[in-house]
């Protein structure tokens, strides 16, 4: 076939706005992979694990390992999944329905301290996992985004604390609390009792085991939920 220069210019002009617009699905492909990132995850052994001792009905699970573990990404990722409940179809989790309510899970985040840990660990964790759009924040004092709500669910986090006195931990009722690194019984122990009402799912992820209480309560342990 021989084509005419004009044909050429308009194969070629053609050619241009085809590979112009790939580009642009791309753009708008990998948009959607930084934004949705919880729906392409793959979870590594050790993860899965955990993730198994939920749907076993478990009720306190310790995640101790060295760092670049995945330990943080785990504890957002499950903050994602129990606040955002359409997400669990999506990467064949449903079962977590028996365990969280679709509507109205309220979470806790425990945090070592404001500045070094929650603003500079926890809430870049949340926000690289959790789709974005799906929730507001609000600020505390120091600037830190430190409660989370999602009007679709009607679901809450909250960030507390080991600075806080254990006094302000008490009276809260939820579904979910994630412990990121040790805290001092006192703490675990009110913010364990706020999950009574619902049968909720106390996670804690550590580096290391560094205080007796956790050996005592959590580790030697004989309680079948934990």
């Amino acid at each position: 076939m021989i084509f005419t220069d004009r044909q050429r210019k308009l194969n070629l002009l053609k050619l241009k706005e085809l590979e112009e617009e790939e580009e642009k699905l791309r753009i708008v492909a990998e948009r959607y992979k930084t934004e949705n990132k919880v729906e392409f995850v793959s979870f590594l052994p050790h993860q899965k694990k955990i993730i198994d001792f939920i749907e076993a009905g478990k009720k306190v699970i310790l995640f101790v390992s060295g760092n670049r573990a995945g330990k943080t990404t785990l504890g957002a990722i499950l903050v994602a999944l129990v606040c955002v409940p359409e997400l669990r179809e999506k990467i064949g989790h449903s079962w977590l329905d028996k365990i969280f309510p679709r509507r109205g899970c309220k979470i806790r985040i425990l945090c070592k301290d404001w500045e070094s840990h929650a603003g500079t660990v926890i809430v870049p964790s949340l926000k690289e996992w959790i789709p974005a759009g799906t929730y507001e924040t609000k600020k505390n004092n120091v600037g830190i985004e430190f409660f989370w709500t999602f009007s679709k669910s009607n679901a809450s986090i909250q960030l507390m604390t080991n600075v806080q006195d254990t006094a302000i931990h008490e009276g809260w009722k939820g579904h979910f609390v994630w412990q990121d690194e040790t805290t001092t019984r006192d703490k675990y122990v009110a913010n364990k009792r706020g999950l009574i009402d619902h049968s909720g799912v106390y996670l804690m992820t550590f580096t290391a085991v560094d205080t007796s209480w956790v050996l005592d309560d959590i580790v030697l342990s004989q309680d079948d939920n934990i």
